[in-house]
């Protein structure tokens, strides 16, 4: 017996939720046009599983119960030139605001400023493939959002109001 949703049809095994796994992960971003590859985080400087997109160091982490992507951007100042919280506040201004994410400076193993923005999605009931397709390119949307509007939310680095 298959069922009809959009114009495509579908056996019950395909609505039937699956564990996520890396494999799963992996083959949700091919089919969005990214390439997964080892990337080094900033703070730690450890490799882990991410891509490169537009320009931003993406990772994901994998726990039992949530799926943690994260999309870290380098402001190109240091810890030792920064007196004034210009990026503290401007990432307090957008986790006041967005929904699906949020946003902290990072201090980099070589004292540089980074900023992370990070989404969560709760998995412990496991994903169909549409799910997590759908997950994925709604958060990797809202990151690139997030990392887009934060220089604005700097009164160093935004435009003339």
């Amino acid at each position: 017996m298959t069922t009809t949703n959009s114009n495509h049809a579908k056996t019950p095994e395909q609505h039937t939720p699956e564990p996520v796994t890396a494999q799963r992960v992996t083959a949700a971003l091919t089919s969005l046009g990214i390439t997964s590859e080892t990337v080094t985080d900033p703070v730690n400087g450890q490799p882990v599983d991410g891509a490169m997109i537009q320009g931003y160091t993406c990772s994901w982490l994998l726990f039992p119960q949530h799926l943690l992507i994260r999309l870290d951007s380098d402001t190109g100042e240091s810890i030792a030139e920064l007196p004034e919280p210009d990026w503290y506040l401007a990432c307090n201004s957008h986790n006041s605001q967005a929904v699906h994410s949020r946003a902290a400076v990072i201090i980099a193993n070589d004292k540089s400023l980074h900023i992370r923005l990070d989404c969560e999605t709760s998995i412990g009931a496991g994903l169909t493939d549409e799910q997590l397709l759908t997950v994925l390119a709604g958060q990797i949307s809202a990151l690139l959002n997030g990392q887009r509007a934060l220089p604005q939310r700097n009164p160093r680095t935004a435009g003339p109001a």
